[in-house]
């Protein structure tokens, strides 16, 4: 949410010091759903009424949210999902989409923990909605309780063109965490070191 809040006000983040243009972003809530979003928001001193989330022309962070109270139902990865986001990136010109989590929007759709479903349907991201939208799709893996271990199929970890990992940064006096390291454990892309920690 940090990383889509400075994209659409066109700020660069970690260490990037270019200038970034302004884009729109999708976030698909499927884990948490949309009270996990805003206890995120909320936390980042964002409230509802920010114009980055008012309908319009000029809004620019969308939410698709798992929340049964409200009707909205979850977003999975199969056919039928993958039109609707597709559609949806290419008619509202979406520049980002955050997908949380793997696993959740596998569940109903393909095997998490196969790696040729799980390839296949990280190719379909870029082949089909990605690359022909010029859009960023960044997916939640959540990593797996043994040390260094992520969760799912290995093509999580493989796929991608990049590939983070976040770690809290706790104070060991206060015990209270103060901000993220982000390690670079791919980067494809990368015109700097593309192992690296910021």
């Amino acid at each position: 949410l940090y990383k889509a809040y400075k994209f659409a006000k066109g700020e660069s983040i970690l260490d990037r010091n270019a200038s970034c243009k302004k884009g729109k972003s999708l976030f698909i809530c499927s884990d948490g759903g949309v009270s996990t979003f805003k206890t995120a928001m909320y936390g980042l001193g964002l409230q509802d009424d920010d114009p980055i989330f008012a309908e319009g022309e000029n809004k620019q962070i969308f939410v698709w949210g798992n929340e049964a109270s409200q009707g909205q139902q979850a977003w999975y990865g199969n056919i039928n999902g993958l039109i609707k986001l597709e559609n949806f990136v290419r008619y509202k010109g979406i520049d980002a989409v955050f997908i949380d989590s793997a696993k959740k929007v596998s569940s109903g759709a393909f095997n998490y923990l196969d790696n040729v479903q799980s390839r296949d349907f990280i190719s379909l991201l870029r082949d089909i909605i990605a690359v022909p939208n010029n859009a960023h799709i960044e997916i939640l893996s959540h990593d797996g309780t043994a040390r260094g271990a992520h969760a799912g199929a290995k093509s999580w970890a493989e796929e991608p063109s990049m590939v983070i990992s976040l770690k809290p940064n706790i104070d060991e006096d206060t015990k209270v965490q103060n901000g993220v390291t982000a390690e670079f454990k791919k980067d494809r892309a990368a015109n700097i070191e593309p192992r690296r920690s910021v």
